[in-house]
């Protein structure tokens, strides 16, 4: 099964992804990337989660791999669409595309697009999920599942907690809700690729909660249980 990645070219994460797929002995088939930059506020939000513990990886780390790489002005363009299916895409995975995705490329790939959500689905769906989980007490984690056109809904194939020690930090807990996203993303699509896994191995969603962007009284509590090593 041909594996590709969705990302931008100044991504946050779209170099942490590729990383941990290379590392796993993924075969990447190609990197679709959009033309949008990563927006000030969305770097000033991964920054302020992860106090730099989490720097960008670019993309010519990976020079030697001889990855393609294909330039598109949005996700959501024919020309993306079309590089998928002529390419024969069985999986996309999202390492940050900064688009809502449409049907068109969503059903470009022949098993789909694969996101790894930082929450446990279903009962964490929505924004600000890590950040919810610990204001309510609630395990923190990631979730593999497919992207579809509603929020967080579609089936999933694995979930898995992260654990994390008394007097850890909430940055420290926020980094390892991200590192462990990456390796859990190369662990399916290894599966995937492998045979491990197929299509019959996601599972639908039932029920579920979901979660608007956390308000800074709430935020601040978080921060309070969870304070920064001085």
């Amino acid at each position: 099964m041909k594996i590709a990645v969705l990302g931008t070219w100044d991504g946050l994460l779209v170099g942490r992804f590729v990383g941990a797929l290379v590392d796993a002995g993924v075969a990447i088939d190609c990197i679709i990337l959009d033309a949008k930059e990563t927006n000030p506020r969305d770097l000033s939000i991964h920054e302020e989660r992860t106090r730099g513990r989490l720097p960008a990886v670019p993309l010519h780390k990976f020079a030697a791999e001889q990855i393609p790489l294909f330039a598109v002005e949005n996700h959501n363009d024919p020309e993306a669409t079309m590089i998928a299916r002529n390419r024969e895409v069985g999986i996309l995975v999202n390492a940050g595309t900064p688009r809502i995705l449409k049907s068109a490329m969503l059903e470009a790939p022949s098993i789909g697009v694969l996101n790894c959500h930082p929450g446990l689905l279903p009962d964490y769906r929505g924004s600000s999920c890590v950040e919810w989980a610990l204001f309510n007490n609630a395990p923190v984690g990631n979730t593999v599942h497919l992207m579809t056109e509603g929020i967080d809904e579609g089936d999933v194939l694995c979930t898995e907690p992260v654990p994390y020690a008394v007097g850890t930090p909430y940055s420290g807990i926020r980094t390892a809700v991200y590192e462990a996203a990456f390796a859990l993303m190369a662990k399916a699509c290894k599966g995937l690729a492998d045979g491990r896994y197929t299509r019959a191995d996601f599972q639908p969603q039932q029920g579920g909660t979901y979660y608007k962007p956390i308000d800074r009284e709430s935020m601040d509590r978080v921060r309070q249980r969870f304070p920064e090593v001085a």
